[in-house]
């Protein structure tokens, strides 16, 4: 459908065909290091509330996501077994996806041997996909899913050029195996990892996880630095170094 392949992973022998016949060659193919699932959890959200009507009946859509979900494992697993890294991108619209979906994607992040790719960790500061997000990552995070924010200047609004706000969103979430990069853009023409001023602050081990100490509002503390983000004000954030004694 204009130029889209989709495919029904609820036919009988579909996902061993999708196995077989798309992916094994890429496992054996030296070149290929990974996959990258890309926006698979919203597409599915989009089935789901008709936005792609004509695709599906909506009495079919639950099904449709629910094998979508089992072929996506199956996919990441191929991968993994191979050792090749599959890449789980989560876009900044997750606060338009079901809690059910949700829990389906995160499930196959938790499980099946991969990385979390927070594509636009800071796009919609202070509304309420920002946190959405926030404790998507702090779930994974704790969960020891390795993951990689990446955040930049937003097309609007009162933090567009801000670097502390994405920051503070990436303390809080934290854990083994986080990364952070700020840049203006993914294509080659664009500066895609800046060094920021922050970088060069000692931060030191966490003394605990994030935590949510109020309506929209997460701390967490460091051996160097204390962190302090409101989800509801962009402009509020905090990263403070601690004195020394």
């Amino acid at each position: 459908m204009n130029g889209t392949h989709v495919y029904d992973w609820r036919a009988d022998g579909m996902i061993d065909y999708w196995i077989k016949s798309i992916v094994n060659p890429f496992l054996s193919a030296a070149e290929v290091d990974g996959v990258f699932f890309d926006d698979i959890y919203t597409i599915c959200e989009h089935v789901s509330s008709g936005v792609n009507a004509g695709w599906f009946a909506a009495a079919d859509a639950a099904d449709f996501c629910d094998a979508a979900f089992t072929a996506l494992a199956a996919t990441a697993d191929a991968f993994a077994a191979a050792h090749k890294l599959p890449i789980f991108s989560i876009k900044g619209d997750e606060s338009n996806v079901s809690a059910y979906n949700r829990s389906r994607y995160a499930e196959v992040v938790e499980s099946h041997g991969g990385m979390a790719y927070f594509e636009y960790w800071n796009s919609w500061p202070g509304q309420p996909r920002e946190e959405s997000l926030l404790q998507f990552a702090m779930e994974l995070g704790q969960a020891g899913v390795p993951m990689q924010m990446h955040a930049g200047p937003t097309t609007s609004g009162p933090c567009n050029t801000s670097t502390t706000f994405p920051l503070a969103m990436f303390l809080v979430a934290a854990a083994e195996h986080s990364y952070f990069a700020y840049g203006s853009g993914w294509n080659p023409s664009t500066e895609q990892s800046l060094w920021l001023p922050e970088y060069d602050q000692p931060l030191g081990k966490p003394l605990g996880p994030g935590t949510q100490v109020a309506p929209h509002t997460y701390t967490r503390e460091f051996e160097h630095l204390s962190v302090w983000v409101n989800m509801s004000d962009c402009t509020t954030a905090k990263i403070t170094p601690k004195l020394k004694r």
